[in-house]
């Protein structure tokens, strides 16, 4: 199946977009500075890999009689392309926050106006694509490859886990699974606590909901870890709440190794505990970074839903400490 992402959308936005921004120009807009690449880019995301939830469908069949735009948007709804789908009966519920809340975590957001739409609020809000709606597409359809060498420093672009901050604008929810991932405390500090610090962003006006998944080598030190860990997050003094759970698990056959958030995952060919407490790496290994729309049938949330039937039967206080549950599970 074809995946597709939520957006939630204004018609004022694509009536602008449709309008504005043209083939071999740079404009100023509300938008901010669009350049021809990221107009194509877009367009490549907005024709045929999005899920259009907009405000006023019956107006984009008027608009696709004489705007060529609309006309391939309408077209792309029927065959295989972006969904386009009458949202208008439920568009003003996008300003309750209990509402948003519910709604797709890995949603995007399209608006030109300026109501005060939940997930338009600060850095984030609940969902997010706005300001840099244009930046967050990028994300979606991104794909790298990094490569850690043994014995040497960080690749200045991976910047030991510091790249994921790049990204960290628009997330609100992560998943870390790694077998071996509490086998060395003391290499913390170099490895995983640089990734969650990565990851966090710096505003949210929501709270954040971090679950790590390992392999126990004893169950009786879970506790101890979670708690090493829950002092880490306390010390970082966010001006949000980190709803963190840890799950202990031997059920899982393969070695996955991957971070999961809202709109992109990581995978690791080797556990995460990379660096050594000099910065050095400490075996070779490569790492992808992958958008939502970065690869085709990308296991993104196949993912997501394996890890969440591989913790629910966890028991707290035994294979599961702290919080239960993540908005990444649905």
């Amino acid at each position: 199946m074809k995946l597709r992402v939520e957006t939630y959308c204004e018609l004022d936005f694509l009536i602008h977009f449709f309008d504005e921004f043209r083939m071999n120009s740079t404009v100023e807009s509300i938008l901010g500075e669009v350049n021809q690449a990221t107009y194509w880019n877009f367009s490549e995301l907005l024709f045929g890999h999005l899920e259009i939830c907009i405000d006023n469908k019956s107006q984009v069949t008027e608009l696709a009689k004489e705007n060529p735009f609309f006309k391939k948007l309408m077209k792309s709804d029927t065959g295989g392309g972006s969904r386009l789908i009458d949202f208008s009966s439920e568009f003003a519920n996008l300003e309750d926050e209990e509402y948003v809340g519910k709604l797709n975590p890995s949603s995007t957001h399209l608006y030109s106006s300026t109501k005060n739409y939940r997930a338009s609020n600060f850095q984030l809000g609940y969902l997010t694509a706005v300001p840099e709606w244009n930046s967050l597409m990028r994300v979606l359809k991104l794909n790298r490859e990094f490569r850690i060498e043994i014995g040497h420093t960080s690749p200045p672009d991976f910047n030991q886990w510091g790249f994921l901050s790049d990204y960290s604008n628009w997330v609100n929810a992560a998943v870390i699974v790694d077998p071996y991932l509490l086998e060395s405390p003391p290499g913390f500090e170099q490895n995983l606590y640089k990734i969650i610090r990565s990851i966090l962003p710096e505003k949210l006006d929501t709270n954040f909901h971090l679950t790590l998944v390992a392999r126990p080598e004893d169950y009786s030190r879970g506790n101890a870890m979670y708690t090493l860990i829950q002092e880490f997050l306390g010390q970082l003094q966010l001006s949000y709440e980190v709803k963190f759970g840890l799950y202990l698990s031997t059920r899982r056959e393969e070695h996955d190794r991957e971070i999961l958030t809202n709109y992109y995952r990581v995978h690791s060919g080797h556990s995460i505990d990379y660096f050594d407490t000099e910065g050095l790496g400490k075996r070779s290994t490569t790492v992808r970074f992958t958008g939502l729309l970065g690869v085709e049938n990308n296991a993104h949330f196949q993912l997501l839903e394996s890890i969440q039937q591989l913790v629910a039967k966890a028991k707290t206080g035994f294979d599961h400490f702290g919080v239960q549950g993540n908005r990444l599970f649905r």
